[in-house]
């Protein structure tokens, strides 16, 4: 009988810690970024002309802890720097430059950065009817002439040709091949290519 009871008394806290740790188990998602399609597709547009960008990311994202997929009420919102080239200085080749264009929202809603209004913009996409995407469509329609890269912080540019080569006339003997954005006075760096989230084009 001690010996039953024993065994009891050692087996219950063994099955009581696996059912803890089936109960601790957390879902972390693992979402996918957008695929963003920019037109038209040529190098140079006119001012006055508009550049659209199309975004489009799944509705579903990985649970890991069911390890399938399930729908999501929101998505990561899409924030692009919209920056203008300039002579390089010793730390940037292109700073803020929204005030560039005039904004145009088709679909999504658009909002700002507080502390850098005129270098980023941030696109909340819109649920399609069937609920298989979440979606956006923004207009930039060209008011001054210049050389510009719109950068996107989690999107793939699905463009064959995003005209990375304009890069090439502005060059910081410091940071070679990398943009160095200068937003409002905060500069950072990212290596051109290294990334498919940028997209150049001219205005003339």
């Amino acid at each position: 009988m001690l010996k039953k009871l024993f065994k009891i008394v050692v087996i219950l806290p063994l099955l009581m810690s696996t059912q803890c740790n089936e109960d601790d188990v957390q879902s972390t998602y693992i979402s996918n970024t957008h695929k963003v399609s920019v037109s038209p597709q040529e190098e140079t547009i006119s001012i006055n002309d508009t550049i659209w960008l199309e975004g489009k990311v799944s509705s579903r994202v990985f649970d890991t802890a069911i390890n399938d997929s399930v729908f999501t009420e929101s998505v990561q919102n899409n924030r692009i720097s919209v920056m203008k080239f300039i002579q390089p200085t010793q730390s940037s080749n292109c700073r803020d430059g929204i005030d560039n264009f005039e904004l145009i929202t088709e679909l999504g809603e658009l909002n700002f950065l507080a502390n850098c209004e005129n270098g980023e913009i941030v696109v909340n996409s819109e649920l399609g009817a069937d609920n298989s995407f979440y979606s956006y469509k923004i207009g930039l329609r060209a008011l001054t002439s210049g050389d510009y890269v719109l950068s996107w912080d989690h999107s793939s540019v699905s463009n064959e040709n995003r005209h990375a080569y304009i890069l090439n006339e502005y060059p910081l003997e410091s940071h070679p091949d990398q943009l160095g954005f200068d937003k409002c006075g905060d500069v950072s760096w990212r290596y051109a290519n290294e990334s498919d989230r940028e997209y150049y084009f001219r205005v003339e």
